[in-house]
């Protein structure tokens, strides 16, 4: 089985004090952008406030990350640091470094995670067998949801995508696997999928 986390989103807040010192210093030499398409959700990120460190960090693997200031002091970080379990003293590093003030405590994890079970599913087979629909003129896989601590089944853009080849993407996910228990949530949430799977006959 085969993982692979393709985007990890992380939130935090900023004390007012630091907001405001970012605001009228640095904040105030940046592009302010504001975002056009608005939605009324709030499980899409419009962003409304500056962009940092659109570059790659030097750590022990080199991944492009950067971070959202948004006015009210809600921060987003986006991409991996490092491949240890628990990374984010390294984020707090790199963040004061960017902008010279202090991060707040880790708020919300957020991932997108791939994972390829190597084998050809049936997928009409497994759509009666769990329960959902396919329809492969409309798409050509199922999506369904899963019960999971790292399922937010509320919000719409969490989802489980499984393709014939075997390939999973999983979108959304409330969580970070790097760390030891989501990685066993998560293992578990795998198992459980794949032991519903019905395999293509050749």
């Amino acid at each position: 089985m085969d993982i692979n986390i393709s985007k990890t989103v992380r939130s935090s807040f900023l004390p007012i004090e630091s907001f405001a010192e970012w605001a009228i210093g640095q904040g105030a030499d940046k592009e302010l952008f504001e975002d056009p398409k608005l939605e009324i959700n709030e499980y899409v990120q419009n962003f409304d406030g500056w962009t940092i460190g659109m570059d790659e960090f030097e750590g022990e693997e080199n991944f492009p990350i950067f971070a959202r200031i948004e006015w009210g002091g809600r921060v987003f970080i986006y991409g991996l640091f490092t491949q240890k379990e628990d990374d984010w003293d390294i984020v707090q590093k790199w963040f004061l470094e960017q902008t010279g003030i202090p991060l707040g405590a880790l708020s919300q994890t957020s991932q997108t995670v791939t994972v390829d079970l190597n084998v050809q599913v049936d997928l009409f087979a497994t759509a009666e067998k769990i329960g959902v629909e396919f329809n492969p003129d409309e798409f050509p896989a199922l999506v369904f949801l899963v019960e999971s601590d790292l399922i937010n089944s509320e919000n719409p853009q969490c989802s489980i995508i499984l393709f014939a080849s075997g390939k999973i993407l999983f979108t959304m996910l409330h969580g970070n696997i790097q760390l030891q228990g989501d990685k066993e949530k998560f293992h578990k949430m795998v198992n459980t999928i794949a032991s519903d799977l019905v395999p293509l006959e050749q």
